[in-house]
């Protein structure tokens, strides 16, 4: 498919050649027309002269940036705006940049390894000698084993007069050595102390480069043995082992790249912060070595998205102090549609630039980065990557939500709720904890932050986890504290924004501690009650207005008695608002009215029955002691169309009520409000006085604390706010995620059957071993399938380094199910993916995303298996993805997918053209081979598919939709 794609990539930039002559051509007019006009593209013979252009031209951009700007007249700044369009789009300008920047391009491939090796020709002649001796020293044939290492270890450490010709000598065995893995790779932490020397570094450096190309079992110990000791040697204070160690790191990625990707993923969060650091430094060999590995990177990333921008993403990393690289690939980035999965590789370039966003002034910035930091974490192939970073990303996250920048703090908040998605133990044992400390006792900007983040949380939230929570929101909302009370006041407020029509659940039991967080402040946003309040209402009193008005009948109630004037007061004030919400509710139902109509009779929204029930309410407020209250119930009662039939027409229900507040349902203060109504209705001969005796006092009614409180559950210490001191980095996952391979290492080096090994042979298999069971357990391989990959890996280890015999070749296979089992344990006799042999798939993708257009989702969390010698049909309705599917398949932009199976995608699109065609079905048949680039068609490719031979010269034109398919098919098969 390589091949093929290859003159198809060609053909635009042939097509371009003849092109760029005709766009000469205008750039004369636009030089007469403009006296800021370039010279021509071939005057400019030097960088420096280009430079010299660019940079005058662009004063000439920014002065007409400026004139424009200031204009104040339209019609002369429109011409300012067209001189300015001209300028910015001169052919030679631009012409000019893409020279400049393929001559940069080229120069710093040229400087990379002449910036290490330049000083190295320049030698005096007795150090020429004395390397030629050390080199002549080296036996060709010479093999590795506990003596020759043993020398070649002495003389590494060896001090003294003589020991730099000792050390070149031991460099020099070693890369004649570089095939010996397992006694070579270990010794990768002593040429590291070498590359700073002025003598030795270039050998050291090249032995190092060649024993990382040559290890065997390809790709195995890379990650456990080299990558830590080059990140060590990064931190070292000599730049020539900085600029060493970053350029070794070349050929690792490479081994591990082909051949244990899964530990690729887990070092590249250690590596990639390690090269964003480097890109700061002031040696330009640094940055240059650093540019070089970030472009490897680049090459291995998988996810076409990020593929596209891996490039600029490459240069805001090499080139840290430039923020418009960093703003213009956020840009890009946040307005990208994410239509695959995102892989390791790309999400080791993309963090970073994450993070340098957060960390920006710009609000744009901060912004997009917390946007496509939320995105990239619903879209990771697997969750379990992104852990390495949040120790940086997640700080960054919790001041974004404190910014002033509205958007900024949306964003943020929302990528908490994402979090919670993706990784919900992490986010219940350190952000949940952090979030609801800082709604405790944070400041208000704080407070306000972590509302709409909890809001967010809440939202992605397990239902179950839900409940748990809302009890403790609930006693938040009541706490003594005032700054307590106001920060889950406030988490009230923001959590119907979020959650919307989820949140009905909870508005019985939580609008009630809304009212009561009433305190009466004169600025409405001052006072997070009265906001969460009428908010809540304002988005749900036309919806469901029944889960709203029990909770004004208990705070009406709860709020008509008061032993002491302190508390009467801000009853008063709890009640004059209510009043205010409740009328509120009334407009947003009679909202619905038709002409004609009252709240009574308004039956487009909610029943007959609750209607009646607001009408009751706002009549038992018209007669509250509190003049403010009166005025605000007598205005709701006439808006609702309040008249004597109305009131008579809901007197049974307001009978009722008496009754029940009358009898102490609803507390003493409701109690002696009932006996006052009531004595103003007899008196006024709208109701019969109540039969019977007076009623026994009542106690005072007050809101019920939740029953359904765990005060010693994980839900109580969450909202109190207690979580674990410190983020776990990227060096602890690592450490976390490499907890039981020392175990195998040490179970496989002590087995008996590899007693007889060298030790530095046996040291070696335990880590393949280990190795080669972490890249099983990330394809989810089964039991046997790991223990015989092992086998293998450990048969090939012992056949390079000579160490094989017979028998011990005999029992690998039970040696390798011993260390599978006791790694895997009870899982090893599991059944993998549909219980079928690794060696069985074509292709087996787990968490497939398909998405097309503007991030249309055609599947999600989906699993793609192709078995080998199977035949697959797709079923779906029109729109389902289907041909989606196979073209993303055909064009292998699976993430995942293994880029050497070879795919055509064969379809219909094109059979219409062969009605028109005059050619018969073997020349047609020929031409659509060449189309592909294929020129070894003729009569036999049609006889395979069952072509009659009398057909071959018959029209193609007159063959039916059947012959012209098998044909296409035909010549399909040709294409590998």
């Amino acid at each position: 498919s390589k091949a093929a794609a290859a003159p198809k990539a060609a053909a635009p930039k042939a097509a371009a050649a003849p092109a760029a002559a005709p766009a000469a051509a205008p750039a004369a007019p636009k030089a007469a027309a403009a006296p800021a006009a370039a010279p021509v593209t071939g005057q400019l013979n030097t960088l420096e002269e280009k430079k010299k252009f660019i940079l005058k031209h662009e004063m000439k951009i920014d002065d007409q940036q400026e004139a424009v700007a200031s204009e104040p007249n339209r019609v002369k700044k429109k011409e300012l705006e067209n001189a300015l369009k001209k300028l910015q789009q001169d052919a030679t300008y631009v012409q000019t940049k893409e020279e400049i920047k393929e001559i940069e391009v080229q120069a710093t491939k040229d400087a990379e390894r002449a910036a290490l090796t330049g000083g190295k020709a320049k030698k005096d002649t007795t150090d020429g000698k004395k390397e030629k001796g050390a080199a002549a020293a080296v036996k060709s044939d010479e093999k590795a084993d506990a003596t020759v290492m043993a020398e070649i270890n002495a003389a590494l450490d060896s001090k003294g007069k003589d020991a730099g010709a000792a050390k070149a000598t031991a460099v020099a065995r070693l890369e004649g050595l570089a095939a010996a893995t397992p006694f070579v790779l270990p010794l990768i932490v002593k040429l590291v102390d070498l590359f700073a020397d002025s003598k030795l570094g270039a050998p050291a450096v090249q032995a190092a480069c060649k024993i990382v190309e040559a290890v065997q079992p390809a790709g195995h110990g890379v990650a456990a043995i080299v990558v830590p000791a080059l990140l060590a040697g990064m931190d070292s204070k000599t730049w020539k082992t900085k600029a060493c160690c970053i350029e070794v790191l070349s050929p690792c990625l490479r081994q591990m790249g082909e051949n244990t990707p899964a530990q690729l993923a887990s070092v590249l969060p250690l590596i990639v912060p390690k090269l964003a650091e480097a890109a700061l430094e002031v040696r330009a060999e640094i940055r240059n070595a650093t540019a070089a590995v970030l472009r490897e990177i680049g090459a291995l990333v998988a996810s076409p998205e990020i593929k596209k921008l891996s490039q600029e993403l490459v240069t805001a990393l090499a080139e840290p102090t430039n923020q418009k690289h960093t703003q213009a690939v956020l840009a890009k980035m946040g307005n990208q549609t994410f239509l695959s999965l995102i892989d390791p590789a790309s999400l080791s370039l993309l963090m970073p630039v994450v993070v340098r966003g957060l960390k920006e002034r710009d609000s744009t910035s901060k912004k997009w980065s917390a946007q496509i930091f939320g995105s990239t974490s619903m879209l990771v192939q697997d969750v379990e990557s992104m852990k390495p970073y949040l120790k940086s990303i997640i700080p960054l996250m919790q001041q974004a939500l404190t910014d002033p920048v509205a958007e900024v703090v949306r964003e943020a908040a929302k990528a908490f709720g994402t979090m919670e998605q993706v990784l919900p133990e992490f986010s219940r044992q350190f952000n949940q904890p952090w979030l609801f400390k800082k709604l405790r006792d944070g400041e208000i900007a704080e407070q306000l932050g972590a509302s709409l983040a909890i809001a967010e949380v809440f939202l992605k939230m397990d239902k179950t986890r839900q409940g748990e929570l809302v009890p403790e929101i609930e006693i938040g909302a009541s706490d003594e504290k005032a700054s307590v009370r106001r920060g889950f006041l406030e988490l009230l407020d923001a959590m119907p924004h979020a959650m919307k029509m989820d949140f009905v659940p909870y508005i019985k039991r939580l609008f009630p501690v809304m009212l009561m967080g009433i305190n009466g402040d004169k600025d409405k946003d001052e006072d997070a009650g009265l906001k969460a309040s009428m908010a809540l209402v304002a988005r749900f009193g036309d919806l469901c207005p029944d889960h709203l008005l029990p909770g004004f009948e208990t705070v009406f109630a709860a709020t008509l008695h008061s032993d002491k004037a302190e508390e009467r007061n801000r009853q008063q004030v709890v009640r004059d608002q209510s009043a205010k919400c409740l009328g509120l509710l009334a407009d947003k139902v009679l909202e619905h009215k038709k002409f004609g109509q009252d709240l009574l009779t308004t039956d487009g929204c909610s029943s007959k029955n609750v209607r009646e029930y607001i009408l009751v309410l706002i009549f038992l407020m018209r007669s509250d002691s509190d003049a403010s209250v009166k005025r605000y119930a007598n205005g709701a009662w006439k808006n609702a169309g309040g008249a004597p039939k109305l009131q008579k027409l809901i007197m049974p229900r307001i009978e009722k009520t008496l009754l029940r507040m009358r009898d102490g349902e609803l507390g003493l203060g409701a109690q002696k409000h009932a006996a006052k109504v009531t004595d103003e209705l007899v008196k006024a001969g709208e109701m019969e006085a109540p039969a019977g005796d007076e009623p026994a006092a009542a106690v005072r009614f007050n809101l019920a604390a939740p029953s359904d409180r765990n005060a010693d559950g994980e839900a109580a210490a969450i909202v109190s706010g207690k979580c674990l001191d410190q983020l776990p980095g990227a060096a602890e996952f690592a450490r976390q995620t490499s907890a039981g391979q020392c175990v195998l290492q040490e179970a496989i080096e002590s087995h008996a059957a590899f007693v007889s090994l060298s030790a530095e042979v046996r040291s070696f298999c335990g880590t393949v071993a280990s190795s080669v069971m972490v890249e099983g357990k990330k394809k989810k391989l089964v039991g046997p399938k790991i223990a015989s990959n092992i086998s293998d890996a450990l048969k090939i280890l012992l056949e390079v380094h000579g160490e094989k015999t017979e028998a011990m070749v005999q029992e690998l296979p039970a040696v390798a199910e011993s260390v599978a089992r006791l790694a895997l344990g009870d899982a090893f006799d599991a059944q993998g993916a549909g219980g079928a042999g690794d060696d069985e798939y074509l292709l087996y993708v787990e968490g497939l995303l398909l998405m097309y257009g503007a991030g249309h989702l055609l599947l999600k969390d989906t699993t793609l298996e192709m078995k080998k010698n199977h035949r697959y049909g797709v079923v779906g309705q029109n729109g389902a993805g289907k041909t989606t599917l196979m073209k993303e398949i055909a064009d292998h932009r699976i993430v995942g997918m293994p880029q050497d199976i070879k795919c055509v995608h064969v379809d219909d699109s094109k059979l219409g053209l062969m009605t028109k065609s005059c050619l018969s079905s073997l020349e047609y048949c020929i031409k659509m081979a060449q189309d592909i680039g294929v020129d070894t068609a003729g009569p036999d490719t049609l006889l395979a598919v069952g072509f009659p031979e009398k057909m071959l010269n018959e029209p193609v034109a007159d063959l039916s939709t059947g012959w012209r398919m098998r044909m296409t098919l035909a010549v399909s098969m040709l294409k590998h």
